[in-house]
């Protein structure tokens, strides 16, 4: 049976590298432990997604 959460422990992430010419997109975390410090893009795979749709939805959407 699923519950749609991911069980305790390692949990898989991405994080993302975007160049545009000499340009790195950089974020600003919103979240502890580094809140208010730049970072790639990136956060936790939802359940079902690919690395590279998380990967996407965290450079557009930041969710």
């Amino acid at each position: 049976m699923t519950t749609g959460k991911y069980p305790d422990g390692p949990r898989p992430a991405v994080g993302a590298v975007v160049f545009k010419g000499n340009a790195v997109l950089l974020v600003k975390r919103g979240k502890a432990p580094a809140h208010g410090m730049w970072a790639i893009p990136g956060g936790s795979v939802q359940l079902g997604e690919t690395l590279g749709q998380a990967a996407e939805r965290e450079i557009l959407f930041g969710k």
